[in-house]
């Protein structure tokens, strides 16, 4: 198991993909960030009224930095492209005739798959706030209440990048894993609105089972998205119990992908 676990690792950091992804991450931190000074210092269309400092809630900024869709898609990009280059250069059967257990390199991918997204994750916070840093001032800080959201915003990262590597493993084939992973998350978030919006409940929000929403939602009430779910539905208390459910639908998740994705390729031919 160490040793595939060193394999995967060291495959990870001679990939092309990984410089190409990191890039684009790096250009998209930046263009979110001066596109955000354009937009609040009104394209230079505000003249003298224009305010001389932009300041944004440092909160804001951080979490902000797990909600783009070019975030998730390069996240899901990425890790079809890593977890299935053994199988579509063959490289799997090799493997297995060397001696490794199906179950020693399904386990060495997940876990290389989580610390790889822990890294991208931390990687374009830092980024987001850096570039945000030069073009704004901030308000508010690193309070505790902002490093929880935080921990949490990064466990429904995690919990996402374990649905994207149960389809990846469930699929084995590049271009439905990336297609599967790219178009799911829309099909869920539409039929999650729409139950909201049939069923109407003032104590269960069906859109937090949708992950991306529910990352938006520890926004608070600074962002527009955050603005738009607390004018158009009973949106939950963003507190403990709220940090709560999250956790537990996180854990289903989880459970369920990993146990599925497991038991099938444990039956698969090479």
């Amino acid at each position: 198991m160490l040793s595939i676990l060193k394999g995967e690792f060291r495959k990870i950091f001679t990939s092309k993909s990984l410089i190409v992804c990191v890039s684009i991450l790096g250009g998209m931190a930046f263009l979110n960030a001066f596109s955000t000074y354009l937009l609040y210092s009104g394209f230079g269309l505000l003249g003298d009224s224009a305010p001389e400092v932009i300041e944004r809630p440092f909160r804001e900024i951080l979490l902000g930095s797990m909600t783009s869709n070019s975030f998730f898609i390069l996240l899901s990009v990425f890790l079809a492209i890593w977890n299935l280059r053994d199988y579509t250069t063959g490289s799997i059967k090799n493997m297995i005739a060397k001696g490794c257990s199906r179950n020693s390199i399904y386990f060495a991918k997940y876990i290389v798959t989580l610390v790889v997204t822990l890294a991208y994750t931390l990687v374009n916070a830092l980024v987001t706030v850096g570039f945000s840093a030069i073009f704004m001032k901030f308000t508010g800080g690193f309070t505790f209440e902002v490093f929880e959201f935080f921990m949490l915003d990064i466990f429904m990262v995690l919990t996402l990048a374990t649905v994207y590597f149960g389809f990846i493993m469930l699929t084995q084939k590049l271009a439905p894993a990336i297609i599967i992973n790219l178009m799911l998350g829309s099909v869920i978030q539409i039929i999650c609105v729409v139950i909201d919006l049939i069923v109407n409940s003032e104590t269960m929000l069906f859109q937090t089972l949708h992950l991306e929403t529910a990352i938006t939602m520890t926004l608070g009430g600074s962002s527009l998205s955050s603005a738009i779910l607390q004018g158009i539905f009973n949106t939950p208390e963003i507190g403990a119990n709220f940090m709560l459910h999250m956790l537990i639908v996180c854990v289903i998740y989880i459970a369920l992908f990993i146990t599925v994705s497991y038991l099938v390729n444990r039956k698969k031919e090479y």
